[in-house]
């Protein structure tokens, strides 16, 4: 029986690509500027405290702190290489984890939970679904959580195949990430099983015109 992929075996994928060319591929996304972030700055403005999901290269770190965000911030990262490079950037700044989010159990509590640059997307659906409720038990009762996604109905620029089913993979340096793209149905279908009775979506495009959503999920 054929082994069914989950978010675990992308974890290779992550170690082989660099943060230097993983800048490149979000230049060549138009986020580079910020536009996703800048469209929620006024929630972030509003939160005390701040969990951001898969921080990466540390692009939203250092929008937060450019912007001159005072709360206490949170980041999770699961990739070695990723992290190191985040310690040396921002390890004096921030709360900065190396862990799997789904292995993640802290003792405080967040008002807003970022998860950004589509990471949803590296999971199952069946993923998506638990690691979403793992992420709802983290907030405080007046929290939310926002995800960006790619648009489910186009195709990643970086992907080497793409199906019908909103599947695709990338593969780079002797690594392969397969992906799923949630649509805003299922995101908020996610979010009615798990009992986040608000749930909003605002659909933008970047500066390189590449469509993408936000999604807002609350208690």
């Amino acid at each position: 029986m054929k082994k069914k992929r989950g978010n675990r075996d992308n974890a290779q994928y992550y170690e082989n690509i660099s943060p230097v060319h993983h800048k490149d591929f979000i230049k060549l996304a138009g986020l580079d500027d910020h536009s996703d972030l800048k469209l929620i700055t006024p929630q972030i403005q509003a939160a005390e405290s701040l969990l951001e999901v898969g921080a990466g290269d540390g692009r939203v770190l250092n929008y937060l702190q450019n912007m001159g965000y005072t709360g206490q911030v949170t980041a999770v990262e699961r990739s070695g290489q990723f992290f190191a490079a985040l310690q040396e950037s921002h390890g004096a700044r921030y709360n900065l984890y190396h862990c799997d989010i789904n292995d993640f159990a802290p003792e405080a509590s967040f008002d807003l939970i970022l998860w950004m640059w589509a990471g949803i997307s590296d999971f199952t659906t069946e993923e998506q679904h638990t690691t979403i409720a793992h992420l709802a038990s983290l907030l405080t009762p007046r929290g939310q959580i926002i995800l960006d996604t790619f648009a489910h109905d186009a195709q990643p620029l970086n992907a080497d195949e793409a199906t019908m089913e909103q599947s695709f993979t990338v593969e780079r340096e002797n690594a392969c990430l397969h992906g799923y793209l949630p649509s805003p149905e299922e995101i908020a279908g996610y979010a009615k099983e798990i009992g986040l009775t608000h749930c909003h979506h605002q659909a933008y495009k970047t500066s390189k015109d590449r469509p993408r959503v936000l999604h807002f999920l609350k208690k």
